[in-house]
């Protein structure tokens, strides 16, 4: 599955130059083109009642609790990255409505990955209008600017005691967005992050 925040076009998706998708056996992906990037969001089916849309984030938050082992280090990640910290307690809780940080398999490769996603149930598995439906694209639209607020915050925001942690992160991300094109692409968002090219 593919990281959040690409520089190249997905293969074998189809539709028009701003939205393209595709569907497999285990997913649905979409692609937005943003500013020379690319967003890239998942829906992926729980059971015929449920689905979660989901970003994936590959590694990034991989030995995270290494750099937690005192209240003094929880103290400072809370307060340096709230989101980032909310998101992951939700995960550990299982309240997944407001968006949570979770470890689970990639679908393509099984490997463990990172993926900040919410849940929406109570759908119809009999009418596939669901796919389109207001409470789908509210998710979706909750799970993007959640994503580009948790870059912006784990990107911008290093307390000397997560230095190094940071630059993990940087150095991953890297790969495929500099931190300049990504807060470009965060304007796109408006202030808060809402992605409004969706609305």
């Amino acid at each position: 599955m593919r990281p959040f925040l690409d520089s190249n076009r997905g293969h074998g998706l189809e539709g028009d130059s701003n939205l393209r998708s595709k569907t497999t056996n285990s997913y649905i992906e979409l692609e937005y083109a943003a500013d020379g990037q690319f967003l890239v969001t998942y829906i992926i089916p729980v059971n015929d009642h449920t689905i979660i849309v989901a970003t994936c984030w590959e590694h990034y938050f991989d030995g995270i609790e290494q750099y937690l082992g005192d209240d003094s280090s929880v103290r400072t990640f809370t307060e340096t990255w709230p989101l980032a910290a909310q998101l992951l307690a939700n995960g550990m809780n299982g309240q997944y409505s407001e968006g949570a940080l979770i470890r689970s398999a990639d679908l393509d490769t099984a490997d463990q990955k990172w993926f900040l996603c919410t849940c929406v149930g109570n759908l119809n598995p009999e009418n596939m209008e669901w796919l389109f439906c207001e409470r789908i694209r509210d998710a979706e639209r909750l799970v993007i600017s959640l994503s580009v607020q948790l870059f912006n915050e784990v990107t911008t925001r290093q307390p000397n005691q997560f230095a190094h942690y940071g630059r993990k992160i940087l150095s991953g991300f890297g790969r495929f967005a500099n931190i300049a094109a990504v807060i470009g692409i965060s304007l796109l968002f408006g202030e808060d992050g809402d992605a409004g090219y969706m609305s």
